[in-house]
Formats: structure tokens, C-alpha cells, sequence
């Protein structure tokens, strides 16, 4: 777009939210990544329980 240049994107103004819901917004994206943390463990708890079944059930199958 022609019109569009930087010139006229420096004439526009971006608000950006109170002090309040800024804290609130960070404290939300703690509380998020918190649980990502929580639940990549989770899986990798999983993922190591169905590889000990797994290697049990293969022993199991292959004793005799």
C-alpha cells in the first residue's frame, strides 16, 4: 500500500494497558507456564511408565 508507510504508522497511537491488568496479564502467563511445566511432566512420566510396561510385557512374551 502506498499510503501506508512509516512515516504514517508513527502517527498512530497503540494503547497499552493500566499498570493493573499489566501485573494481572504477567501473573496470568506465570499461572499458564506453571502448568506447561506441570504438564510436560506429566507426559514425561507417562511416556516412562509406558516404556516400562512396554519392555515388562515384551519380557513377559519372550520368557517362554
Amino acid at each position: 500500500m502506498p499510503a501506508l508507510n512509516q512515516w504514517v504508522l508513527s502517527l498512530i497511537v497503540f494503547g497499552r494497558p493500566l499498570l493493573a491488568e499489566q501485573h494481572r496479564i504477567v501473573t496470568k502467563i506465570d499461572e499458564l507456564m506453571a502448568f506447561r511445566d506441570t504438564l510436560k511432566t506429566c507426559i514425561q512420566e507417562t511416556e516412562a511408565s509406558r516404556t516400562h510396561l512396554t519392555n515388562a510385557v515384551v519380557a513377559r512374551a519372550t520368557v517362554g
